[in-house]
């Protein structure tokens, strides 16, 4: 190509090598082949096909208008809403100066870039018309088989003619971006012609555009970008008299000009599905035509392939199975009312163009924008029946760049099937993506099997970042030596960023299967590399490792470093060290260091910890005060345990109203833990203010949670609030959860109860099977119980023996009152919340 050629030539320079040629030789070689591979399969029409002329910008003879004959709206500028009736069609926008200096200045390639509907082909068509308005404006119709150089050699006929004329190039499709840059770095342009388009910054994500045309664009071509409404812009439609949109600019902070100014409704109407079969043909004409270009899929869309998508939308619409017969009559009907010309009432939907005796179709570029629009009702995604077309009549190339669509669009179902079959390379970034997916969906084989396929491309990124991705899979199916060995690979690529992570992850995964010698390893390994964000991290955690002198070395290296998360982590695990070691002062010191970092995560944990550390310094009032501050960062951990010990420190207190309110409040947090607790203390609470009903009511709360320990002793102090046959129930209960201390206490309480009703067989069954259970708590109790009971029935032998044989063996009056087990001596888990 030319620009190869170009570029070449330069390498030497004086004979001497020109390196930043060579670069540059480089890189056109790269886009070259690129460009030379996308369009193999077109190079048989390339010498017959020639330009198709835009409609819009030619007159009657056929030749090109100059651009200040012609309308906003012949360059592609929709129609305001509000009409002609305002101060002023064109809303002045920010960029309208960095545009001027652009075009003045002579810059041959200008591209305005925005997300769609942001406005650039007005504000790239009003620059162009106030500065250039005497050149000619050529633009065709964007054919896949005519490649830009051969645009640019008709154009530049008209360049002669002067002052010069603009090759207008609308939305670019990633092939055109991909052509552009070799253009960029060729031979100049014919002299007085200059090229303008526009691009959907969605166009420059994905894999089909390279990434040096990606970054040719951006440093010698992008004009101006433009987004959503700055608050000058803003000011400016208020100030020339658009009052009607005011609740919609303080009601959204983001908006696109063109979403408030841009007349749809009329276009909105026929994306609407009526109730009559017309509506279902023409609403399903409309989906495949707008899905095409969507897709930019690098065919032409002709009557055959619309047809056939027509058939499997409309089947696709209506639910009935793919292939279902529909009627040929219904089709040309739609097609005829889609084709209509524009009036009054309607626009016209979908082009036609006809080039060489045959038909082509596209759509109202609305149709497109309503469908891509995130706050439209009716927007769509692109639907399975256009991917299905892709993946049967498509091979190669072509295939796999509209598989890089459905990924960019995260239609992964649809890549899949796209991409997976072999006959193309597929871009590396495109294989992570779907395993990415299938992994978060819980597909493991399968995100494994791409991984794998991303990992075997070798590229020096995303290579590296698939095995680490791969490891964490690993790890996450306990395939702990698998992870192991793909940490590895990972490290093993000096990928700088990606090796340092895998380090640290070695070193987390040792640490967490006890091997602290190998975690030590690890830490330091990635602590020498010296990452900016894996070193810190690796710093606190090896200090959390180490001995209390080491462990202050790594805790102070880590602050050092000024990263925000591991400073702040190890100033609040320096507290905690101080503080295990006595240092209250220093503790005191790095616990607030901590809390001035402001840090989301450690700071309201220093703050809490500040509320324990004053608790047990005996110094109440600091310790509820550092509570109630955790409690206002509403941190779900911090705070939700601040409102439980400020419960237990009010009950210390003897605030029996506030201790109740911070129970409740760290009810209502949820928090597995802390709410559990928090309704327990409730239930002992209300039970040690003899308030039955209200601790019954909590226990039963709390036992409704399932946690495995507390709702076990939940049960046990509510069989002590109840009846005979509720206590029974609630103690066998307790009993069945294998609680150690519930469960015992609930045995020695049974023993009681069936004592209390002369149950003797199942009490003494009871206190047997507490004794069992070794418990502490319970073991001389039920002991010193059987020997009552022992005693008593020996009593009870002697006494039966006296009255049979009389008062010569002994005196009834001397036998001893028998001693009987009760109820209400049953053991109760108290001892306040856990």
């Amino acid at each position: 190509m030319v620009a190869l050629a170009v570029t070449s030539n330069q390498v030497l320079d004086n004979d001497a090598w020109s390196v930043p040629w060579l670069a540059a030789a480089l890189i056109c070689a790269s886009l070259t082949f690129i460009v030379d591979q996308r369009l193999t399969r077109q190079q048989e029409n390339d010498q017959v096909t020639q330009p198709t002329w835009w409609k819009s910008l030619i007159d009657a003879q056929g030749k090109p208008r100059r651009l200040g004959e012609i309308s906003p709206s012949d360059l592609g500028v929709r129609a305001s809403r509000f009409g002609t009736t305002k101060n002023s069609d064109y809303i002045a926008r920010d960029v309208d100066s960095m545009l001027a200096d652009v075009l003045t200045s002579g810059q041959s390639v200008v591209v305005v870039q925005g997300p769609r509907l942001a406005g650039c082909t007005a504000a790239l068509a009003h620059a162009a018309q106030l500065h250039l308005a005497g050149h000619y404006v050529v633009a065709f119709f964007d054919d896949p088989r005519v490649h830009l150089n051969q645009m640019i050699v008709v154009a530049g006929r008209w360049a002669e003619l002067g002052p010069g004329a603009v090759l207008w190039l609308g939305d670019l499709t990633p092939e055109r971006i991909t052509q552009l840059a070799t253009v960029l770095l060729g031979d100049p342009l014919p002299a007085g012609l200059r090229i303008m388009a526009t691009v959907d910054a969605a166009e420059l994500e994905g894999s089909r555009v390279p990434e040096q045309a990606k970054t040719l664009l951006a440093d010698h071509a992008i004009g101006a970008k433009l987004t959503t409404l700055s608050d000058a812009e803003r000011q400016r439609l208020l100030d020339l008299d658009y009052s009607e949109l005011r609740t919609v600019l303080d009601r959204e902070p983001d908006v696109y000009l063109g979403r408030l100014m841009v007349a749809w409704d009329h276009i909105r109407a026929f994306l609407t599905r009526g109730n009559s079969e017309d509506s279902a043909d023409q609403l399903a004409l409309l989906r495949a035509v707008t899905d095409w270009y969507r897709a930019d899929v690098p065919r032409l869309l002709n009557s055959d392939i619309l047809e056939h998508l027509y058939t499997a939308y409309r089947n696709e619409l209506i639910g009935h199975q793919a292939g279902g017969p529909v009627s040929p009559a219904n089709y040309r009907r739609a097609v005829k009312w889609a084709t209509r010309p524009a009036s009054k009432e309607r626009p016209q939907l979908i082009d036609v163009y006809r080039i060489d005796g045959n038909t082509y179709y596209v759509p109202h570029p609305l149709l497109t924008a309503i469908a891509e629009d995130p706050a439209e009702l009716i927007a769509w995604p692109i639907t399975n029946a256009l991917w299905a077309y892709a993946n049967r009549f498509m091979d190669g190339d072509q295939r796999r760049n509209i598989g890089a669509t459905a990924v960019q669009r995260a239609a992964y179902p649809a890549a899949i099937q796209l991409l997976s079959h072999g006959d193309a390379t597929v871009d590396p970034d495109d294989l992570y993506r779907i395993a990415f997916w299938l992994n978060e969906t819980g597909e493991i084989e399968q995100a494994r099997h791409w991984w794998c396929q991303a990992i075997a491309t070798g590229h020096p990124a995303v290579a590296p970042t698939a095995m680490y991705a791969l490891a964490l899979l690993e790890e996450a199916q306990s395939e702990i030596d698998q992870a192991r060995y793909w940490f590895r690979k990972a490290i093993v690529t000096d990928h700088p960023e990606i090796a340092s992570k895998a380090m640290y992850s070695l070193a987390h995964l040792a640490a967490d299967q006890g091997k602290t010698g190998q975690a030590r390893h690890w830490y330091r390994k990635a602590i020498a590399l010296g990452h900016p964000e894996t070193a810190p991290r690796a710093m606190t955690n090896l200090g959390n490792l180490e001995g209390k002198d080491k462990a202050r070395h790594w805790y102070r290296k880590a602050i050092a470093s000024g990263h925000p998360e591991a400073a702040a982590n190890a100033m609040a695990n320096l507290g905690r060290l101080e503080m295990e070691q006595g240092e209250i002062e220093q503790a005191r010191h790095w616990y607030r260091e901590a809390v001035a970092t402001g840090y989301p995560d450690t700071a309201p944990k220093a703050v809490y910890s500040l509320g324990v550390l004053e608790a047990e310094q005996g110094e109440m009032d600091q310790a509820r005060h550092w509570y109630r501050e955790a409690t206002a960062t509403n941190h779900p951990e911090a705070a939700a345990n601040a409102m439980l010990n400020l419960s237990h420190l009010e009950v210390e207190q003897g605030d029996i109203e506030q201790a109740r309110h911070w129970y409740r409040e760290a009810a209502a947090t949820n928090h597995p833990e802390v709410a559990t607790k928090a309704m327990y203390g409730l239930g002992l609470l209300e039970m040690e203010q003899g308030d039955i009903e209200q601790a019954r009511h909590w226990y039963r709360e709390t036992i409704a949670t399932g946690h495995p320990e507390i709702a076990a002793k939940a049960m046990t102090n509510l069989g002590a609030l109840e009846s005979s046959d509720q206590a029974r129930h609630w103690w066998c209960e307790a009993i069945a959860t294998g609680d150690p201390e519930a469960a015992a206490k609930a045995m020695i309480n049974l023993g009681n109860l069936e004592a209390e009703q002369g149950k003797m067989d199942q009490a003494r069954h009871w206190y047997q099977e507490a004794i069992a259970t070794g418990h502490f708590d319970v073991v001389e109790p039920a002991a010193q119980q059987l020997r009552d009971m022992d005693r008593h029935k020996r009593d009870i032998q002697k006494a039966e023996w006296e009255a049979k044989y009389g008062s010569r063996y002994g005196s009834l009056n001397a036998i001893n009152s028998p001693h009987h087990p009760s109820a209400a001596n049953s053991q109760n888990e108290g001892g306040g919340a856990p």
